[in-house]
């Protein structure tokens, strides 16, 4: 063992799925806003029309169960995942 404490959160990353519903420039602003407020480690995962990615590593952020609310709220709690 190396001595390192790691807690749950250093592990977590957000996917997010964008409903069809919800593809339109005030969700991703929203999106933008949330981001540059809460900038942390937790990777974030983007699904629109059926395909994954990887936002870039400025896009990271931490996580709070605040964010995660306010994600679930923009984009509907099916499609805000914690891993």
């Amino acid at each position: 063992m190396s001595g390192r404490i790691f807690f749950t959160e250093d592990f977590l990353d957000y996917y997010l799925t964008v409903p069809d519903e919800f593809e339109n420039s005030s969700t991703y602003d929203e999106l933008k806003k949330i981001f540059s407020k809460n900038r942390g480690d937790c990777e974030v995962y983007l699904k629109k029309r059926g395909k994954w990615q990887k936002l870039v590593n400025d896009k990271k952020i931490s996580y709070d169960k605040k964010i995660y609310a306010q994600l679930k709220n923009l984009l509907g709690e099916e499609n805000v995942k914690i891993y």
